[in-house]
């Protein structure tokens, strides 16, 4: 999977799932990790296990994320 946002937020921390939501809404895109939550209990564009799951690069567009999931 490849997306590509203007901006990027990667979240591990159970206290930030709210705040996850309100960049949601900003249209920040969001990556999360299922370290303190299960998948379905998080609000993200993307949601993996771990990093080794995700890279992203700095484009003249903005940032590529690419997953291996």
């Amino acid at each position: 999977m490849k997306i590509h946002a203007d901006a990027l937020l990667f979240d591990n921390d159970a206290t930030l799932v709210s705040s996850m939501e309100s960049v949601t809404r900003c249209r920040m895109t969001t990556v999360a990790l299922t370290t303190t939550h299960r998948a379905d209990e998080l609000v993200a564009d993307v949601v993996v296990g771990d990093l080794s799951a995700v890279s992203a690069q700095a484009t003249s567009g903005g940032v590529e994320i690419a997953t291996a999931q």
